[in-house]
């Protein structure tokens, strides 16, 4: 993500050097300390990721029971580059029918972790 496509987004032309990123631990036997990004569909079709500049934003936009990770955008940006994602939204807005964590959803989560 460009300076540009983040004051689109809302932003302003200083990115956050650290972001927050909806993920949650990889529970596949093989990937213990993995972690799987939450990659969705953005309007126009592409692939993308959305991160946040705060946790506030994330849970505002993705509710409180949201499984986040926080590492720096630039590392996001590689890690999705390198996994085939058209790209990074910065404090986008997320659709109102979008997937939301449950609280169950964490205790299921946690008892696959063991």
């Amino acid at each position: 993500m460009d300076a540009a496509e983040h004051r689109r987004a809302g932003g302003s032309a200083d990115l956050p050097a650290i972001v927050f990123a909806p993920a949650r631990p990889d529970i596949r036997a093989d990937h213990q300390d993995g972690m799987v990004f939450e990659v969705r569909r953005a309007s126009d079709g592409e692939l993308a990721l959305p991160v946040f500049s705060t946790l506030d934003r994330l849970t505002a936009a993705l509710g409180p029971e949201q499984p986040w990770v926080a590492l720096p955008l630039h590392n996001v940006q590689v890690i999705m580059g390198g996994a085939g994602v058209d790209r990074v939204l910065l404090d986008a807005d997320v659709a109102p029918d979008a997937r939301r964590w449950s609280a169950g959803d964490i205790e299921q989560l946690e008892g696959r972790l063991g």
